[in-house]
């Protein structure tokens, strides 16, 4: 039967070595994870100390950090780059349009020999008329929206297909992806129809005589009006008590 022989003193030696060259290392570890530590309650006072938080006004645009050494970093601007692009410039050309004295759709009476169709049928549905059809309604609903929601361009005001399917979103109680291209270009053939005075048969929805008509854009169907046209309207309906 053998044995186990005892370690050497040359082995016990190695072995005592080996196991303070460990506890050397734990110890720089330990020392460098101490010292981590104290760099980042370091740069977290300082941080404390040196930032200041700009947010007078309340909106979001304008809320901004500064250091003490001079450097600022336009936080609110940030955050509104992620916004959408469309949704603000909109806002901002409805604004415009506001300070340029541009009046909202005042709707005549239905009574009104010189209201146009869509006023009627605006007229109409605002009575509680049911004879309208679901995307005749529709366009009263969009035709509204059009002076506000489009954009000016070359002496014209625009307002694309995807324009008006925003509309149709939030006068409605459906999302702008439940409004497909075929419904959005017929409620859009109908704004344009209605917005001629020609007889019902004559009308056409690519007529430029109508106030609104309608045109091929550069990547989207759009309702078009001339822009001194449309203002010389809104006029003449905000004062039209005939």
């Amino acid at each position: 039967m053998s044995t186990a022989q005892d370690p050497t003193a040359e082995e016990l030696a190695w072995l005592r070595q080996t196991v303070e060259d460990l506890r050397d290392e734990l110890e720089k570890e330990r020392e460098a994870r101490r010292a981590i530590e104290r760099k980042l309650a370091a740069h977290s006072k300082q941080l404390q100390n040196d930032v200041e938080f700009e947010w007078d006004t309340g909106m979001i645009e304008d809320l901004s950090v500064r250091s003490t050494t001079g450097a600022e970093f336009p936080l609110g601007t940030a955050v509104m780059k992620r916004a959408s692009k469309d949704r603000v410039q909109e806002l901002e050309a409805r604004i415009r349009k506001l300070e340029e004295g541009e009046v909202d759709v005042v709707v005549r009476s239905e009574m009104d020999h010189d209201a146009l169709p869509i006023e009627r049928a605006i007229a109409l549905r605002q009575q509680g008329n049911s004879d309208l059809s679901a995307n005749k309604e529709r366009a009263t609903l969009v035709f509204p929206e059009f002076g506000p929601r489009s954009r000016s361009w070359s002496g014209t005001m625009r307002l694309d297909s995807d324009g008006v399917r925003r509309i149709l979103a939030e006068m409605t109680d459906r999302s702008s992806k439940s409004w497909n291209r075929n419904t959005v270009v017929r409620v859009m053939r109908w704004v344009a129809k209605l917005t001629s005075d020609k007889e019902p048969s004559d009308r056409d929805p690519y007529d430029g005589r109508n106030l609104i008509h309608m045109r091929e854009g550069d990547k989207r169907l759009e309702l078009v009006a001339d822009r001194g046209e449309w203002i010389d309207w809104t006029r003449e309906a905000a004062g039209g008590d005939h």
